[in-house]
């Protein structure tokens, strides 16, 4: 099953890169503060991958069983991509549209510490 889950992954993660490379040819996103301030970062294969273990995996495999959080993960990373597998669903790209903001947040948050 881990198989699948990092395939799957990988999937949702090259999907996200391609759209903000058709988008604005390259890997920068604009993200709002909480403090209401706007934001440049750049992101890569490795640090969306990070983010996906940390701010979604690691919480399902908190909240359910191996087996059923295996199975839960790479449905949802499966959803999250059309069926050419090429392109963000519309859940994609709200799921990570909002993975991108709570990660900026944490790391914002972590720094003003």
């Amino acid at each position: 099953m881990k198989n699948i889950i990092e395939r799957n992954r990988r999937r949702v993660i090259k999907a996200k890169l391609f759209e903000m490379e058709y988008k604005t040819n390259s890997h920068y996103s604009v993200v709002k503060l909480p403090d209401g301030t706007v934001t440049t970062i750049r992101l890569t294969e490795e640090i969306i991958s990070k983010a996906l273990v940390k701010l979604f995996e690691k919480p399902i495999y908190a909240s359910y069983k191996q087996g059923d959080a295996d199975k839960y993960i790479a449905e949802h990373y499966s959803a999250c991509t059309t069926r050419r597998l090429d392109k963000l669903s519309n859940l994609g790209t709200g799921f990570m549209n909002a993975l991108i903001e709570n990660l900026v947040v944490q790391a914002f948050s972590q720094q003003g510490n």
